[in-house]
């Protein structure tokens, strides 16, 4: 379920309500896409002992 999901299922929208959802959730989804891409690409490097030294 993404966050576009979640607001709808608590929330009741009218059509500018929409339109902002559709453009935040873009943004979230995004956002939290290019996040777990990036932290995936840093655990997975070559010598990687993770942000901890683990």
């Amino acid at each position: 379920m993404n966050i576009e999901e979640m607001a709808r299922t608590l929330l009741t929208l009218d059509a500018g309500d929409e339109a902002a959802l559709r453009s935040v959730a873009a943004i979230e989804d995004a956002t939290f896409a290019a996040y777990a891409s990036d932290y995936v690409e840093a655990m997975t490097r070559p010598g990687c002992k993770g942000c901890h030294g683990g």
